[in-house]
């Protein structure tokens, strides 16, 4: 055990720690700590890099006043539906992006790094949009699909337990 403790002093001399690269960058944290896009296509990447920005830009700086008003912001989702966040997974004859769910989850991953809980109700959305799109029948499709994918209309589930008042 001793010698092994011997071995790594070697590396922490002055001047090795003049070599190193590791001690001039600060230390990463949080969401830096593992870069998002590794193992992402280039199309991936973008999608992550939008969403990322728009979390940086948009949801970021207002989310705490958001939760602390208790504010809904509407014309955030709006411009949501313009990046073709709001038919993510939903088929592009009626307005949607066809994205695919490792697709969807990069961008939502992205927007969740401004506001957790905008982007949660924007997944919320999507799963409705999506299931209004797998399974609903064409003329469902045709009324509902393109105002949910413009945010005109915004659709939501509730959960219930059973027992529970």
């Amino acid at each position: 055990m001793q010698s092994a403790v011997r071995s790594l002093r070697k590396f922490s001399t002055p001047a090795f720690r003049v070599m190193s690269t590791a001690t001039k960058a600060p230390p990463a944290t949080g969401v830096a700590v593992i870069d998002p896009i590794i193992g992402l296509t280039d199309d991936q990447a973008e999608f992550y890099n939008l969403a990322r920005s728009f979390a940086d830009e948009q949801l970021r700086p207002n989310a705490q006043k958001w939760d602390e008003e208790s504010h809904f912001p509407l014309d955030t989702y709006k411009k949501f539906a313009d990046l073709g966040f709001a038919g993510i997974f939903v088929r592009d004859d009626v307005g949607g992006s066809g994205l695919s769910r490792l697709e969807t989850v990069t961008i939502v991953e992205a927007l969740a790094t401004g506001c957790v809980g905008t982007a949660a109700m924007l997944t919320i959305h999507n799963m409705c949009a999506g299931m209004i799109d797998k399974f609903g029948n064409e003329d469902h499709r045709q009324y509902y699909l393109p105002k949910l994918c413009k945010m005109d209309l915004m659709a939501s589930y509730c959960l219930t337990e059973p027992g529970m008042q």
